[in-house]
């Protein structure tokens, strides 16, 4: 994962998305560099490279950005009508697949 790389995935994805006609919000998306393998994410690419190299951190940034960009859905709750879908999140990965 070198700065060159990321930089023409992000650049190939903006013209991605004003091609398909995104709105300037959309076109203001954020960043999260990642590695499954290592299990660790960061908005910032010199971080999670040195916290690959050197072990530690979390997937959680990832998780924060979606929570923070992604509105909530609109949710009409009623005591007759329980929402139909929860997710849940737990500690390891088998523990945080949502259930539905």
């Amino acid at each position: 994962m070198t700065e060159a790389g990321c930089a023409e995935v992000e650049s190939r994805l903006f013209d991605l998305f004003a091609t398909l006609g995104a709105t300037d919000d959309q076109l203001d998306f954020a960043t999260v560099y990642a590695s499954a393998r290592s299990g660790v994410a960061h908005s910032d690419l010199a971080e999670c490279q040195r916290l690959i190299r050197e072990g530690g951190g979390t997937m959680s940034p990832l998780l924060d950005v979606l929570l923070d960009r992604v509105p909530k859905p609109p949710v009409r709750m009623t005591r007759y009508c329980p929402p139909r879908h929860q997710m849940h999140f737990g500690p390891s990965f088998l523990e945080s697949i949502g259930m539905i």
